[in-house]
């Protein structure tokens, strides 16, 4: 997590660094832990107890799971934004529509985060997560969003977050990420082409406040070979627009 601000409380950091590891292990021994994150395993157990304790985590056996309580956390802060009740409903028909991966995302600390997605009946499985926080660069909801940001805030993103290689087509050339987001303002529609997940082929549209602001971002995702295809193509951008065009309004004046 990028952040150079020294007024920090460590001890708070570790807790965190602590319950994400245990989400990326998937459960993880006290020792393991103490490899992980080369601290003595007695340490570590005084933090492991207090999140016990507070009941932010679990313990099953001799591993340590995220308990449920992030999931009354998680549904909240969700619930929270007023885009979700309206968008929600509209990812649903877009999955139904088209049969493949349908996603509402939200801009949060330079990234994206997945707030609702929904498989149609011959999309892909494997994927997007809700709640998964995606790199923006390499997302087609992300480029949509960051098309309508301006110049300088995007080289802010840039700096603090990079543009990091996640598969071959991932753009990691700044001038050609500009270029492509100057795409995008031109068309009103945004593509990833395998940059994120090999196979897969997403397209994206930004939903923006009154002011022009990106607040969000709807996206279909599905395999190369289908999206690839001129006249599918066209109808999902078809619906992504006139998708986030009923959103924008109704978050406008609703």
């Amino acid at each position: 997590m990028p952040n150079n601000d020294k007024r920090v409380i460590k001890s708070i950091g570790t807790a965190f660094d602590i319950v994400e590891i245990v989400r990326q292990r998937d459960g993880i021994r006290l020792n393991e832990l103490a490899d992980a994150m080369e601290k003595s395993p007695s340490t570590l157990h005084q933090y492991l107890q207090t999140l016990l304790q507070s009941e932010f985590l679990v313990k099953v056996g001799q591993e340590y799971h995220l308990s449920y309580r992030f999931l009354d956390y998680g549904e909240y802060a969700r619930q929270r934004n007023p885009l979700f009740e309206i968008a929600s409903s509209k990812v649903d028909h877009l999955a139904d529509s088209t049969g493949e991966r349908a996603q509402f995302v939200v801009p949060e600390h330079q990234q994206v985060v997945v707030l609702h997605t929904v498989v149609g009946d011959q999309a892909v499985k494997a994927g997007v997560r809700t709640g998964q926080r995606l790199p923006m660069h390499a997302t087609a909801a992300g480029k949509a969003m960051l098309a309508h940001y301006s110049h300088s805030h995007v080289e802010e993103i840039l700096e603090s977050r990079g543009l990091t290689k996640i598969t071959e087509h991932t753009i990691t050339d700044e001038e050609e990420l500009f270029e492509t987001l100057e795409r995008v303002r031109e068309t009103g529609v945004a593509f990833n082409d395998q940059e994120d997940t090999s196979g897969l082929r997403a397209i994206g549209c930004a939903i923006q406040d009154s002011d022009g602001i990106p607040v969000g971002a709807l996206s279909v995702s599905g395999p190369s070979h289908r999206l690839e295809q001129e006249d599918f193509e066209q109808e999902i951008i078809d619906r992504l627009k006139g998708t986030t065009n009923e959103i924008e309004l109704r978050f406008q004046y609703d």
